[in-house]
């Protein structure tokens, strides 16, 4: 339980944009899941670290973190579990310039999350190939995919996954549709509010700003 409660924590201290101390929450968390060898926890937190090692830029730290969340989650056979640590690890791999690997691990993903029934898992997917989609400057596949887990993150609720969503709003612009990404801009930055995600509403108007 207490455990649980750490990473939690972590989670909702990563959103404010904390990093050191989501770590610090996600280390602590990792000890208790490990001394009662619950290896479920165990991937999910390691998923957690890595996001928390990538958004600092710490590369290798974030790697060896997203493999043992694949690995352990692969221990465990929780389809659902295994889709989202491939998920993060695949978003990681954008992030370094491995995009082609990116899709080939998406893929394997997408297929886990369907069997699973996991919907959101689905968008999450989605969202990341949006981004993979970006890099290779490919604006209307971008598009139709954030689009796609963007209406699939509003009939779930999940403001957190919605703002991620962005990437529909640097895909409208790509396409010059420029009154269409205003407005996804605007629910990116109404939802990160909402959710006093300081750092991703940052991150969110810099790469706005450098493309603009």
């Amino acid at each position: 339980m207490a455990a649980r409660a750490s990473n939690n924590l972590a989670s909702a201290v990563h959103l404010r944009g904390d990093l050191a101390g989501a770590l610090g929450l996600y280390r602590s968390a990792l000890l208790g899941f490990q001394r009662v060898g619950d290896r479920h926890y165990i991937a999910e937190t390691y998923h957690n670290l890595g996001l928390t090692f990538r958004q600092a830029a710490e590369w290798r730290e974030a790697e060896n973190a997203s493999a043992q969340a694949v690995r352990h989650a692969e221990v465990v056979g929780d389809l659902a579990l295994m889709a989202l640590a491939m998920t993060g690890r695949a978003e990681l791999r954008i992030h370094l310039g491995e995009v082609a690997q990116a899709f080939h691990e998406l893929e394997r993903a997408a297929r886990l999350a369907e069997e699973a029934g996991d919907e959101i898992g689905g968008a999450e997917i989605g969202r990341i190939r949006a981004l993979a989609a970006l890099r290779q400057r490919d604006y209307g596949a971008a598009a139709k995919e954030a689009e796609t887990a963007l209406s699939v993150a509003t009939r779930f609720g999940s403001l957190l996954l919605a703002g991620e969503c962005a990437a529909a709003a640097h895909a409208h612009r790509g396409l010059g549709r420029a009154e269409l990404a205003e407005r996804r801009r605007e629910e990116a930055l109404e939802g990160f509010r909402k959710l006093g995600a300081v750092r991703l509403l940052e991150r969110f108007e810099a790469e706005w700003s450098e493309e603009g």
